[in-house]
């Protein structure tokens, strides 16, 4: 396609591949239909594309999964390799959730858990809760804990009979199970308070609760490495340990609850003693029933012994709990119903565990078919339940899941992530979503597309947050770890009394400055400043900052550093003395003054501040820094130092905590400035949201340090006429600081400029003419076009220069000059030569001119050591770089549009004002607030001039509806829309409603605004012209 004429030179007659110039029929050989497309730009930029025939057979679609879990709320599984990208990452997320309403949670959960890596920082975001945790070392070892009786509670599972089919499903095979050896209904007796505590109902019940809570467990990906049981609690494990089958084990459980109602409810109790079982003071007729753990026990015995033993601890201080239970199992009461409890043990059959199985009541794995009397030991023994427990730990097992409506077991666990399923009066979906997002946190493998129900959308969601940290090579000059580290060095001034400080700042060697930024620019806090002129004024002993002025904020570069000097003047009558602050970025040669100050030595003492203020009504912090990024301030963690608040009247009182990172260097600062900065922000409790936009720092009056080390600072912050007051104490009441005015002003776009100027342009520059020189030195050859047609000379002359510069190259040592003209031939060949002077430097000399050169002025370019001269009226000139202006500057006051320059380059692009804003709607039209603009192809041929359109840029956008003409009806203020429209490079604009449309739900505004175009230009060739 697009050739005119094939290259001569390839033999187009040889193998079996020829050009395609028109449409022609694709015909079917039984195999995969493949083609290739070439595409060569005339810049150098060339493309190939490999096409394939479609698949013939389609793809099933996946079969739809339902919920393991079904809630209203959908587990949002993030993760990250440090603290602070996963703190970043929930921040990202929340936020792309919080834009994007619409979006299917589904979707976003499907994609989270199957499309991103899993790293050892974890946290799960469930509605509002967010779950984390670390994984330490090795994979985890799940253990599965079944409890014996005491956690029973009135309508135990029925929420998640309602919101989980598979515990619905085990609940159902438990009942059937259990219906051949009762004769009431499990579902009836859950809800029925008269009987639910009744031993021989309260036994089969938990049992089977335990085990439907297991078998969710197992269906959401989660497979124990070992199982554990309690007295009763072992049956069920026994059961998922694959040693007992669903029937047998709902024979053990009922005719064995039976049993103990028949003949021993009501001859012995069971206690819970939190005291190691060495230190409990047995009685006669008590014994040891339980070890639980290391001061966790379990008394079992007759009543009237029990009571007295409950007793002698409580007296001690000891905790008690009376255990729900009119049996003394696990004690010699027991032996009274051996021989019939043997008879049913039995009979019943048994099975080597395929699940690992540690035996409480042998202490030991059960790793052979149980004996006949295994089940009278389990009731008679004491449960050796702490001791199995420890030898989990060390073979490695070190997460525990309890299989109970509410954790009876876990509490007596030490040094072992412990997950109760659910919790008393908590047995919702919700909560059970929480234990499988609490396992994840800690490294359980837990297989969330089932939990949720499977989806094959996956949506185009915030990316990992990576910190961007920087590992420079440390320079030799670097100051010493016990100077201050803004400050490099100190010098005197000649001929005066004050001195010079001078150091450098980077986001590489201070990284906590990135975390204070304003509308996405790093910014050098004012307190910074502060510090900076408090460190300058101990070298002249002057305490106090009369006055200290920032004339402009500092914005840090993203790369390099910012050389900052600071000078202390002589000291006047009084003693006072001036103060200035300098920068200089990184490859710059402009000083910019930051700063002006008045240091003295009038020095006082601050009142001390009571503390908590006892009037004082707390201030709710929660949402504080979300108002604050909303508005326009994004503080990260080193600067979010704001803990808790208190207001009395007009007066705020806070507290602020530097952060964990930066406190091991605070000795090195009078005050740190992200703590100092932290005392500030409480001037903005209850403001931050009011719409008052970006204010920085301006104007300080009366600012003294009074001690330094501090890390928490108790802050009251008092307002004044124009500005606050601010008094700053350590948390043992020491003054810290004091200011005595501080006054803020509106930060503009301009103010956030950048330090550096990265945008550069080629500037002819002349330089002193060469002298003379002898022709045959060096080679010339003259390349100017003859009269005629500007192609034709073009194509004439680049042929006759690639051969004579090939010659000379193969030939010649001596360097050849090209001499070419100014006009369109010329500037081939000039392009053709730079090529070429590339690939072979120091060989070429180019010289532009349409005067009238001799030879001896030609050969002397030879001596100028510059590849590209351009000779006008007989001045030399030469190009070099040169910095351009790339600033734009927005009007803070009304809507504006990016114009076009049309003139081949983008140097005169500009911002100028436009009434879209406040002229009349007419019928139809809507007023759109513009988030993001789609950049077309009709709008880089107008920038680069060669096509004239008198149309404003930006042909399509994206933003909301301010406002809406008459007849249109379908559309509100508020609406995200996207569509094609004039002036989609402006802050508003106004469209034509036919041409919009509602963004869907889940496309961001960027994403809508590179539809329109793309979508209409498909559309008008396959329908319009294709037909």
């Amino acid at each position: 396609m697009h050739v005119d004429a094939p290259s001569r030179h390839v033999d187009w007659t040889a193998g079996a591949v020829e050009l395609v110039t028109e449409n022609r029929p694709w015909p079917e050989t039984g195999r995969v239909r493949r083609a290739g497309v070439s595409s060569f730009g005339i810049s150098g930029t060339n493309a190939h594309v490999i096409l394939e025939s479609a698949p013939e057979q389609p793809v099933s679609p996946p079969e739809a999964v339902a919920p393991v879990v079904a809630s209203d709320r959908v587990p949002l599984v993030i993760s990250a390799k440090t603290p602070a990208a996963l703190a970043e990452m929930e921040n990202r997320l929340r936020a792309y959730l919080a834009a994007a309403p619409g979006a299917d949670p589904r979707a976003v959960a499907s994609t989270l858990a199957s499309a991103r890596s899993v790293f050892e920082h974890r946290a799960v975001l469930l509605g509002e809760n967010t779950i984390t945790g670390t994984v330490a070392g090795a994979d985890p070892r799940v253990v599965f804990v079944f409890p014996g009786q005491g956690w029973q509670q009135l309508g135990m599972g029925r929420a998640l009979r309602e919101s989980s089919p598979v515990f619905a499903a085990r609940m159902a095979e438990c009942a059937a199970a259990l219906s051949e050896f009762i004769d009431w209904d499990l579902f009836t007796m859950l809800d029925d308070p008269a009987v639910i505590d009744r031993i021989d109902v309260l036994q089969p019940a938990c049992w089977a609760v335990m085990m439907s809570l297991a078998a969710v467990w197992q269906a959401a990906g989660v497979r124990p490495d070992a199982v554990i049981g309690h007295s009763q609690g072992e049956i069920a494990a026994a059961c998922v340990a694959g040693a007992l089958s669903l029937r047998d084990a709902a024979r053990i459980v009922a005719l064995r609850s039976q049993l103990l109602a028949r003949e021993m409810v009501g001859h012995g109790v069971m206690a819970a003693v939190a005291l190691p079982a060495d230190d409990i003071p047995l009685v006669d007729g008590v014994w040891i029933g339980a070890r639980n753990g290391p001061s966790s026990t379990v008394i079992s015995g007759t009543p009237e012994a029990v009571e007295v033993v409950v007793a002698a601890c409580e007296e001690r201080g000891a905790r008690v709990r009376r255990i729900t239970a009119a049996v003394a199992s696990h004690s010699p009461l027991g032996e009274k119903i051996r021989t019939e409890l043997l008879g049913i043990s039995a009979s019943i059959p048994s099975r080597t565990p395929v699940v690992p199985w540690l035996s409480t009541a042998d202490g030991i794995w059960v790793e052979a078919p149980l004996d006949p009397a295994y089940w009278w030991r389990n009731l008679r023994e004491p449960v050796g339940f702490g001791p199995a427990v420890d030898l989990l730990q060390a073979r490695g097992d070190n997460v525990f899941l309890e299989m109970s409506a509410s954790p009876v077991l876990l509490p007596a666990m030490n040094d072992a992530v412990t997950v109760a399923t659910l919790r008393r009066d908590d047995g919702t979906p919700d909560r059970m979503l929480t234990a499988l997002a609490e396992a994840h946190a800690h490294g359980v493998i837990v297989d969330w597309p089932r939990v949720f129900g499977s989806t094959t959308r996956v949506l185009d969601l915030p990316t990992y947050a990576f910190e961007h940290q920087r590992y420079w090579a440390v320079s030799a000059d670097r100051p010493s770890d016990a100077g201050h580290p803004m400050v490099e060095t100190v010098v005197p001034l000649p001929a005066s009394d004050g001195v010079a400080l001078t150091g450098r700042v980077s986001l590489a060697t201070h990284a906590w400055l990135a975390d204070h930024a304003v509308r996405g620019t790093a910014l050098l806090p004012g307190t910074a400043f502060v510090e900076l002129v408090t460190r300058a004024a101990t070298e002249v002993d002057c305490p106090v900052i009369d006055e200290l002025v920032i004339e402009a904020p500092l914005p840090l570069p993203q790369t390099g550093a910012v050389q900052l000097s600071a000078t202390v003047g002589e000291a006047d009558e009084s003693g006072r003395r001036p103060v200035t602050v300098f920068s200089q970025a990184d490859g710059t040669d402009a000083w910019t003054r930051h700063v002006t100050a008045t240091i003295g030595r009038a020095a006082s003492l601050p009142d001390p501040v009571a503390w908590p203020p006892a009037q004082a009504e707390p201030v709710d912090v929660t949402g504080f820094y979300d108002e604050l990024a909303a508005a326009g301030y994004e503080y990260g963690p080193a600067f979010q130092g704001l803990r808790a608040a208190w207001r009395d009247g007009d007066t705020v009182y806070a507290e602020v905590v530097l952060a964990e990172e930066q406190a091991h260097e605070v000795d090195r600062y009078a005050v740190h400035p992200a703590l100092l900065d932290a005392a500030l922000q409480a001037s903005m409790v209850n403001t931050a949201g009011t719409g008052q936009g970006v204010r920085l720092p301006f104007s300080w009056d009366g600012i003294q340090v009074h001690s330094t080390g501090a890390t928490t600072l108790r802050v009251a912050v008092t307002p004044l006429a124009d500005g606050w007051s601010v008094r700053a104490a350590a948390d043992n009441g020491r003054p810290v600081a004091t200011i005595g005015s501080l006054v803020t002003r509106p930060v503009t776009t301009d103010m956030l400029g950048s330090t550096t100027d990265d945008l550069f342009a080629v500037v002819w520059t002349e330089i002193t003419a060469p002298e003379p020189g002898d022709p045959s030195d060096v080679g010339v050859f003259t390349a100017l076009p003859e009269a005629g047609d500007p192609l034709t000379q073009t194509r004439a002359l680049t042929t006759q220069v690639l051969q004579t510069v090939q010659q000379w190259l193969a030939g010649e040592d001596r360097p050849l000059v090209v001499r070419t003209g100014t006009d369109l031939a010329s500037a081939a060949v000039s392009g053709l030569v730079r090529s070429a002077q590339s690939e072979h430097p120091g060989r070429l000399i180019l010289v532009e001119s349409d005067d009238e050169l001799t030879p001896e002025q030609l050969a002397g370019t030879a001596g100028l050591d510059e590849p590209r001269i351009r000779i006008d009226g007989g001045h030399y000139e030469v190009p070099r770089l040169a910095r351009e202006d790339a600033s734009l500057t927005v009007p803070e006051d009304r809507a504006w549009l990016l114009e076009l320059p049309g003139s081949g380059t983008l140097r005169d692009l500009r911002v100028i004002p436009t009434d879209t804003a406040e002229r009349p709607l007419r019928r139809g039209e809507v007023r759109v607030g513009v988030r993001a603009g789609g950049l077309n192809f009709r709008d880089v041929v107008v920038a680069l001039g060669m096509v004239t359109d008198p149309r404003p840029a930006g042909g399509e956008a994206a933003g909301v509806v301010l406002e809406t003409g008459p007849g249109v009806e379908d559309l509100s203020p508020g609406d995200r829309v996207f569509g094609i429209l004039d002036g989609g490079f402006g802050s508003v604009a106004i469209a034509d409603r036919r041409l919009l449309a509602v963004i869907p739900d889940g496309w961001s505004f960027t994403t809508a605004a590179s539809i329109p175009v793309v979508f209409a230009t498909a559309y008008y060739g396959l329908v319009d012209l294709a037909g």
